[in-house]
């Protein structure tokens, strides 16, 4: 990865990491526990990063209605990351879950194919 995109890419993280902080509103969803593993190394607080780790798509969003957050999905950006990304949005859509997509959308430029690879490209 070129310099110049690293530099945006920290950017990208900055800026995640601070809508978090600052929002109590909001929450991180990710496919497995490496996801979390490598935002939680990059400074996201862990307790607001929830897996889907061995849930149904519909247990985790009775979950996320319960606690009224704007979830930001971040699935991996490979075939089986797109396929869970598609049946989120059509399940939060069923339970009017407000969720947030623009990160994933922006992550695009990077050609970082898996979240749990982002840590790797600082350390």
């Amino acid at each position: 990865m070129s310099l110049k995109k690293k530099k945006s890419l920290k950017t990208w993280v900055f800026s995640l990491k601070e809508t978090i902080k600052n929002n109590p509103d909001f929450a991180i969803l990710v496919e497995g526990k490496n996801d979390k593993k490598s935002l939680s190394f990059l400074g996201i607080d862990p307790k607001r990063i929830y897996t889907l780790s061995g849930k149904s798509f519909y247990d985790v969003a009775e979950n996320f209605e319960k606690i009224d957050k704007i979830i930001i999905l971040l699935m991996d950006l490979d075939d089986k990351g797109e396929l869970i990304f598609q049946k989120l949005i059509k399940i939060f859509n069923i339970y009017k879950i407000n969720y947030d997509t623009s990160f994933r959308e922006n992550l695009k430029k990077y050609k970082i194919k898996h979240i749990e690879k982002i840590s790797k490209v600082f350390y």
